[in-house]
C-alpha cells in the first residue's frame, strides 16, 4: 500500500490535527472548515484532505500523484476529483490561478501552497484526523450549531454493512446495467428485464388485494411530464416536479380537489424530489446550481426558505423524510465517477453520514424510501436497468435482498402499514407497478390497465395511491450529407425506435423497435417503409445492434434469460447464437474490421471496461484498464476510440497494438451515442438547456461544424452513419409526457 493511502490519508500532516493558520484564515481539519472571525466555511473531505497535505510542506511542491492518492487512492476518477478540489480552495480563497496568492500550479507536476502557514498548539483533543477521517461519521459532539453553519460532508465508511439475504434469495447481486440502452434510454427506458419471477402466488397483504384496486381516474394533465409525485400526509395534497412553459423544472402543489397547481418557489435552478415532512407542513427538495447541489426546506403554507444542505454538484438519485421527522435520506454520488451511495442528514443538527458503500460493478444505490416504522429503508442497488430491492435497518446496518429479479426497478415506496413494498419495474414491454412481501420472496403485479407506471406514492392511514403514467415515442431520422443536409423521418411508427445500424453495404439498416408489442430487432432495406422483424424473443430488451463488416450476421446484446450477454442473429433470422455466457454483464458489441471479433462493454472485472473475444474461441481479453464502454475501431485499424462510464468525460483512443490511452475529445459527454468516420466523429452536442445540436468533429483537424441545428435540446436514442458515408441516421425523441393518476385501495 502506498505510504499516502486513500485509508490513511493523513501521511505525515499530524502536526496539523489540532489546526494551524493560513494566510489569517484558522483552519480546523477535524471540524472542515475554515473560520475567519465571524465567518465560517466548510470543505468537502477530500478538499480537506488536500489542503493539509499542502500546509504540512509549506512552501513546496506537492506531486500530483501523492496528492491523487492522500484523496481518491487508485479511483480512476481521482486525477478529476484533484482538479476539482484545487478549484474550489481557489474559489474559497478567492485565489486567481493566473496570479496565485494562495495555490500556485506547477504545470504536469503538481501544486505549491505559497500562503503563510503556523501551527496552533492546541492538543486538547487527543482524537486524531485519521481516527476521524477512516470512522466513517463526524461525532454529534463535533458538530456546530444549526444557526452557525452546515455540518461537514461523510467521507467513505472502511467497511461495508453486513448482507444478511433473504431465505430462498442467496446474495447474488448483478453487478449493474446493459449500458447499451441505459446511454440510450436512461430517462425512461433503462435497459435490462426479466421475465417475471415464478413461484406459487402468495397471499396478498390486505393494503394490496387486488380486488381493492379502483380504476385510476386523471388528476393533472399539463403538457410535459409531471414527476417525481409525493402524496402528502393528510391525502388532500401532492408535490410534484413540472416544468411550465419551458422554464425550469420546478417544485408544485396542489390540492386534489383544485385544478390549479402553485408554485413553491422561482427559482431559475432546476429542482427535484419533492418529499413532505410527516406534519405535512414542510417540503424539502433537491435544488441543482451549478457549482453545488443544495437541500432546501420550504414551509408550504408561507413564503419562508432555508438551505438545509450544501451538496456536491451531482444530481440526486431520490429524496426521503424519515417518518419521525429527523432525518432525510438521499441518494448521491460522493465524487464524480463515483458509485451512488445512500447518505442521511439529521434536519436539526444537520450531522450528515454515509450509509452505503455499493460493492465494485456497481452503479449505486438508489430510491431510498423510509418503512413507516422508521427503522429501516427500501431502495433499488444496481441502476440503469439490472437492479434488485434491499433494506438496510438503520440501528444495526443490516442489509437485507428483498428481490431476485436482476431487471430495471425504479421508485419503491412501502404499503402504508408497511407489509409490503411496491416498486415500478419493466415488464418486457412497459412499465408496471409490482409488489413484494416486506420480508422478501415472490414478486406480484398490480394490473392498473395503463400505460407505463413508473411510480407510486402512498401514505399511512390513507387509503389513496397516486401514480405517475408516462407516454413515450421516438423516431427515426435520416440526413444526406451528401448536399446540405435536409433531415426526413425515416421508419417512424406511433411506437418506439430507435438504435439504427447500416450494413456495410449500406443497403439495409437495422434497429430496435417496440412495433410488435415487445423489443425486437426489425431489418429493413434503406429505403423500405416495410421492415421485418428479426427476433421474437418475446421479454428481455435488446440494445445496440451492429452489422458484421460482410453482412452476414448482427451482432447485439439482449437480457432474456436473467443475464446481459452479446448474441449473433444471421441477418435473415434463420440462425441465432449466444456469443458470451458470463455470470457478468456483457453489452455494447462492434466489430473489428476484419470481422473476426467483437469488442463489447463488461464489468467481470469489478468495472467497466471494454473487452474482445473472436468469433471461434472463448478467448475473452480486457482491452481498456481504466474504464471503457462503447468502443469502435478506427479505419485504418490502428486505434481503439471508446468513452468511458458515466462520470468521466471526454472521447479517448488507444494503440491497438499497446499502449496508453489518451484523450481526443474533452468536451464530450459520454451518455450519448456517437458514430466514428474515417475523419472523425459525429455526436450530439447538448449547447445549452435551450439548445442542441447534431455536431461533426474533424479528428486530424480538431475542426467542428453543425450539421443540424435542433430547435429544441434533443434526447438522441442511438446514432450511425452508412458504409459509403451518404447518410447519417439518428433516432430522436419524440415526445415524452407523464401525467397523474388517482387510485383508492
Amino acid at each position: 500500500m502506498s505510504r499516502f493511502s486513500a485509508q490513511d490519508p493523513t501521511g505525515d500532516d499530524s502536526r496539523l490535527h489540532g489546526g494551524f493558520l493560513l494566510a489569517g484564515w484558522r483552519v480546523e481539519p477535524r471540524l472542515y472548515r475554515l473560520v475567519d472571525g465571524e465567518r465560517i466555511l466548510h470543505l468537502e473531505p477530500k478538499v480537506m484532505q488536500v489542503l493539509v497535505r499542502l500546509a504540512a510542506r509549506p512552501g513546496e511542491m506537492v506531486p500530483r500523484e501523492e496528492l491523487r492518492e492522500v484523496g481518491w487512492g487508485d479511483a480512476y476518477a481521482a486525477e478529476e476529483g484533484l482538479r476539482r478540489a484545487v478549484m474550489l480552495l481557489r474559489r474559497t480563497f478567492n485565489d486567481d490561478a493566473r496570479a496565485p496568492r494562495f495555490i500556485e500550479t506547477i504545470p504536469r507536476a503538481g501544486y505549491r501552497l505559497i500562503a503563510p502557514v503556523s501551527t496552533l498548539a492546541d492538543e486538547s483533543t487527543t482524537e486524531s484526523l485519521s481516527t476521524v477521517l477512516s470512522s466513517g461519521t463526524v461525532p454529534l459532539s463535533k458538530t456546530l450549531s444549526p444557526s452557525k453553519t452546515l455540518s461537514p460532508s461523510i467521507p467513505l465508511p472502511t467497511s461495508r454493512p453486513e448482507v444478511s439475504p433473504v431465505v430462498g434469495l442467496p446474495y447474488r447481486f448483478s453487478r449493474t446495467v446493459s449500458v447499451g440502452l441505459a446511454i440510450l434510454m436512461a430517462s425512461v427506458i433503462l435497459v435490462v428485464a426479466v421475465s417475471l419471477a415464478g413461484g406459487r402466488r402468495a397471499e396478498l397483504p390486505k393494503v394490496v388485494e387486488a380486488s381493492g384496486v379502483t380504476a385510476l381516474r386523471p388528476l393533472t394533465t399539463y403538457p410535459g411530464r409531471e414527476r417525481d409525485v409525493s402524496l402528502a400526509p393528510d391525502g388532500n395534497r401532492v408535490a410534484f416536479v413540472w416544468a411550465e412553459e419551458g422554464g425550469p423544472n420546478a417544485v408544485y402543489v396542489r390540492r386534489l380537489d383544485d385544478e390549479v397547481p402553485r408554485r413553491m418557489t422561482h427559482q431559475s435552478d432546476a429542482e427535484a424530489y419533492p418529499a413532505w415532512s410527516p406534519d405535512g407542513a414542510r417540503l424539502a427538495y433537491a435544488r441543482y446550481g451549478t457549482e453545488a447541489t443544495h437541500l432546501v426546506i420550504t414551509e408550504v403554507d408561507g413564503e419562508t426558505e432555508s438551505e438545509l444542505a450544501v451538496l456536491p454538484a451531482e444530481k440526486l438519485y431520490g429524496l426521503a423524510w424519515s417518518p419521525d421527522g429527523h432525518w432525510l435520506a438521499y441518494a448521491q454520488r460522493p465524487t464524480p465517477g463515483e458509485a451512488v451511495a445512500l447518505f442521511r442528514i439529521e434536519v436539526e443538527s444537520r450531522y450528515r453520514e454515509r450509509l452505503t458503500v455499493p460493492p465494485a460493478g456497481v452503479v449505486g444505490d438508489f430510491d431510498p424510501a423510509w418503512s413507516p416504522s422508521g427503522d429501516e429503508l427500501v431502495f433499488v442497488r444496481g441502476g440503469l436497468g439490472v437492479g434488485d430491492l434491499f433494506t438496510l435497518q438503520l440501528d444495526s446496518r443490516m442489509l437485507r435482498q428483498l428481490t431476485e429479479l436482476r431487471q430495471a426497478i425504479v421508485r419503491p415506496t412501502w404499503s402504508p402499514d408497511g407489509q409490503a413494498v411496491l416498486f415500478a419495474r419493466l415488464r418486457s414491454d412497459r412499465y408496471g407497478l409490482s409488489w413484494v412481501s416486506q420480508t422478501g420472496g415472490v414478486t406480484h403485479d398490480l394490473e392498473l390497465g395503463s400505460d407505463h407506471i413508473v411510480r407510486a406514492s402512498a401514505v399511512p392511514a390513507v387509503d389513496l395511491l397516486v401514480v405517475e403514467r408516462l407516454r413515450v415515442d421516438t423516431e427515426l431520422w435520416r440526413l444526406d450529407l451528401t448536399e446540405t443536409p435536409q433531415p426526413m423521418r425515416w421508419l417512424s411508427s406511433t411506437s418506439t425506435d430507435r438504435l439504427p445500424a447500416f450494413s456495410a453495404d449500406s443497403q439495409r439498416v437495422a434497429f430496435v423497435s417496440e412495433r410488435s408489442g415487445s423489443t425486437e430487432l426489425w431489418v429493413a432495406d434503406n429505403s423500405s417503409r416495410h421492415p421485418k422483424q428479426l427476433t421474437a424473443v418475446g421479454s428481455g430488451l435488446l440494445g445496440r445492434p451492429q452489422w458484421s463488416p460482410d453482412g452476414e450476421q448482427i451482432a447485439f446484446d439482449n437480457s432474456t434469460g436473467g443475464n446481459v450477454d452479446i448474441h449473433l442473429i444471421s441477418s435473415d433470422g434463420a440462425h441465432s447464437r449466444r456469443l458470451t455466457q458470463h455470470g457478468a454483464e456483457d453489452c455494447l458489441p462492434v466489430w473489428s474490421r476484419d470481422g473476426e471479433s467483437l469488442y463489447f462493454a463488461s464489468n467481470r472485472s469489478g468495472r467497466w471496461q471494454v473487452w474482445r473475444r473472436s468469433l471461434t474461441a472463448d478467448d475473452a481479453s480486457q482491452v481498456t484498464r481504466d474504464g471503457g464502454l462503447t468502443a469502435a475501431e478506427s479505419f485504418d485499424r490502428r486505434w481503439l476510440y471508446f468513452v468511458k462510464p458515466t462520470g468521466v468525460s471526454g472521447l479517448w483512443r488507444q494503440p491497438l497494438s499497446g499502449g496508453e490511452e489518451s484523450l481526443v475529445l474533452a468536451e464530450f459527454d459520454p451518455t450519448v451515442d456517437w458514430a466514428l468516420t474515417p475523419e472523425g466523429v459525429f455526436f450530439v452536442d447538448q449547447q445549452d438547456d435551450d439548445r442542441s445540436a447534431v455536431v461533426y468533429q474533424d479528428l486530424p483537424q480538431g475542426e467542428e461544424r453543425t450539421v443540424w441545428q435542433l430547435e429544441e435540446p434533443a434526447r438522441e436514442y442511438g446514432m450511425a452513419v452508412s458504409g459509403d458515408g451518404r447518410y447519417l441516421a439518428l433516432a430522436l425523441l419524440h415526445s415524452a409526457e407523464s401525467d397523474l393518476l388517482l387510485t383508492k385501495w
